[in-house]
Protein backbone atom coordinates (compact mmCIF):
# COMPACT_ATOMS: atom_id res chain seq x y z
CA UNK A 1 0.00 0.00 0.00
CA UNK A 2 2.69 2.48 0.96
CA UNK A 3 4.50 1.82 -2.33
CA UNK A 4 1.44 2.21 -4.56
CA UNK A 5 0.49 -1.48 -4.87
CA UNK A 6 -3.09 -2.55 -5.39
CA UNK A 7 -4.87 -5.31 -3.57
CA UNK A 8 -8.30 -6.78 -3.02
CA UNK A 9 -10.01 -8.35 -0.03
CA UNK A 10 -12.88 -10.62 -1.07
CA UNK A 11 -15.39 -11.80 1.53
CA UNK A 12 -18.29 -14.26 1.31
CA UNK A 13 -21.15 -11.86 2.10
CA UNK A 14 -22.03 -8.20 2.07
CA UNK A 15 -22.26 -7.81 5.86
CA UNK A 16 -18.62 -8.86 6.26
CA UNK A 17 -17.55 -6.79 3.25
CA UNK A 18 -19.16 -3.63 4.68
CA UNK A 19 -17.59 -4.22 8.09
CA UNK A 20 -14.12 -4.76 6.61
CA UNK A 21 -14.50 -1.81 4.22
CA UNK A 22 -14.97 0.42 7.29
CA UNK A 23 -11.70 -0.89 8.74
CA UNK A 24 -9.41 -1.18 5.74
CA UNK A 25 -11.30 0.17 2.73
CA UNK A 26 -8.93 3.11 2.44
CA UNK A 27 -6.00 0.73 1.86
CA UNK A 28 -7.43 -2.11 -0.23
CA UNK A 29 -10.43 -2.77 -2.48
CA UNK A 30 -12.93 -4.58 -0.28
CA UNK A 31 -16.15 -6.32 -1.30
CA UNK A 32 -17.88 -9.63 -1.77
CA UNK A 33 -16.03 -12.34 -3.68
CA UNK A 34 -18.80 -12.26 -6.29
CA UNK A 35 -18.49 -8.51 -6.82
CA UNK A 36 -14.69 -8.31 -6.85
CA UNK A 37 -13.98 -11.48 -8.84
CA UNK A 38 -17.07 -11.61 -11.05
CA UNK A 39 -17.94 -15.09 -9.82
CA UNK A 40 -20.63 -16.85 -11.88
CA UNK A 41 -20.34 -14.18 -14.59
CA UNK A 42 -19.42 -15.01 -18.20
CA UNK A 43 -15.66 -15.05 -18.69
CA UNK A 44 -15.69 -11.85 -20.75
CA UNK A 45 -16.77 -9.97 -17.59
CA UNK A 46 -14.06 -11.36 -15.30
CA UNK A 47 -11.71 -8.68 -13.98
CA UNK A 48 -8.02 -8.89 -14.71
CA UNK A 49 -5.80 -9.81 -11.78
CA UNK A 50 -2.74 -8.43 -13.57
CA UNK A 51 -3.17 -5.05 -11.87
CA UNK A 52 -3.18 -6.48 -8.36
CA UNK A 53 -0.10 -7.26 -6.32
CA UNK A 54 -2.08 -8.97 -3.53
CA UNK A 55 -5.41 -10.76 -3.39
CA UNK A 56 -6.99 -12.03 -0.18
CA UNK A 57 -10.04 -14.29 -0.36
CA UNK A 58 -11.42 -14.91 3.11
CA UNK A 59 -13.63 -17.90 3.97
CA UNK A 60 -12.79 -19.80 0.78
CA UNK A 61 -14.31 -22.91 2.38
CA UNK A 62 -17.75 -21.33 1.93
CA UNK A 63 -17.26 -21.07 -1.83
CA UNK A 64 -17.80 -23.54 -4.65
CA UNK A 65 -15.02 -25.56 -6.23
CA UNK A 66 -15.91 -23.90 -9.55
CA UNK A 67 -15.19 -20.51 -7.98
CA UNK A 68 -11.69 -21.63 -7.02
CA UNK A 69 -11.20 -22.95 -10.56
CA UNK A 70 -12.26 -19.54 -11.91
CA UNK A 71 -9.76 -17.77 -9.62
CA UNK A 72 -6.94 -20.04 -10.82
CA UNK A 73 -7.84 -19.34 -14.45
CA UNK A 74 -7.92 -15.58 -13.76
CA UNK A 75 -4.54 -15.81 -12.02
CA UNK A 76 -2.98 -17.64 -14.99
CA UNK A 77 -4.52 -15.15 -17.43
CA UNK A 78 -3.10 -12.33 -15.29
CA UNK A 79 0.36 -13.82 -15.86
CA UNK A 80 0.60 -15.00 -12.23
CA UNK A 81 1.60 -11.53 -11.08
CA UNK A 82 -0.61 -11.47 -7.98
CA UNK A 83 0.15 -13.07 -4.67
CA UNK A 84 -3.07 -14.79 -3.64
CA UNK A 85 -3.86 -15.63 -0.03
CA UNK A 86 -6.83 -17.96 0.46
CA UNK A 87 -8.07 -18.33 4.02
CA UNK A 88 -10.80 -20.36 5.64
CA UNK A 89 -11.67 -22.81 8.33
CA UNK A 90 -12.54 -26.35 7.22
CA UNK A 91 -14.66 -26.82 10.35
CA UNK A 92 -16.73 -23.72 9.78
CA UNK A 93 -19.96 -23.46 7.80
CA UNK A 94 -19.40 -24.95 4.38
CA UNK A 95 -21.74 -22.63 2.49
CA UNK A 96 -24.34 -23.74 -0.02
CA UNK A 97 -24.24 -25.82 -3.16
CA UNK A 98 -22.34 -28.89 -4.25
CA UNK A 99 -18.59 -29.20 -4.57
CA UNK A 100 -16.39 -27.28 -2.15
CA UNK A 101 -12.77 -26.28 -2.82
CA UNK A 102 -11.55 -28.65 -0.10
CA UNK A 103 -13.29 -31.56 -1.85
CA UNK A 104 -11.50 -30.94 -5.15
CA UNK A 105 -8.78 -33.34 -6.11
CA UNK A 106 -5.46 -32.16 -4.70
CA UNK A 107 -3.24 -30.82 -7.46
CA UNK A 108 -0.50 -28.22 -7.59
CA UNK A 109 -1.19 -24.88 -9.16
CA UNK A 110 0.35 -24.38 -12.58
Amino acid sequence: YDQGGRGFYALPNNALAVRMREVCGHMIQTGTCHAILGLDEPEIYWPSLAGYQLGLWDEISQSLGSHLAQLVKMWITGEKRSVLLLTGDLWQLSGFGGERPRMAEARPWP
